[in-house]
């Protein structure tokens, strides 16, 4: 199994906010949750439930877009790096077909 590298991003006022923060879930440190030791697997369910309540995802989803490569690692706003390369991959297809019909 080969550990990941975390990606390191400066704090957003909105993240305070998270329900992945430990000050809104009675200092629990869930990091490992979201971002597991090893690239092997789906992400944790109980991260993307976590995401799904939190009140910040669509901050949280927004900001994880611009990381660009550095969004392979861990969850983010929900989408873990199956759901993000699933996803990416229907927008290629989306574009190619807008493309071809355009």
């Amino acid at each position: 199994m080969k550990r990941t590298e975390f990606p390191t991003v400066e704090p957003r006022p909105w993240a305070k906010h998270a329900a992945c923060d430990p000050r809104n879930n009675g200092g629990r440190d869930m990091s490992h949750l979201f971002f597991p030791t090893t690239t092997v697997g789906r992400a944790d369910p109980e991260a993307i439930g976590i995401c799904e309540r939190c009140p910040t995802i669509k901050e949280c989803r927004t900001f994880a877009d611009g990381l660009g490569m550095k969004r392979e690692v861990g969850v983010w706003g929900g989408v873990d790096r199956g759901i993000n390369a699933a996803m990416q991959q229907r927008d290629k297809m989306r574009r190619y077909r807008e493309g071809i019909n355009g």
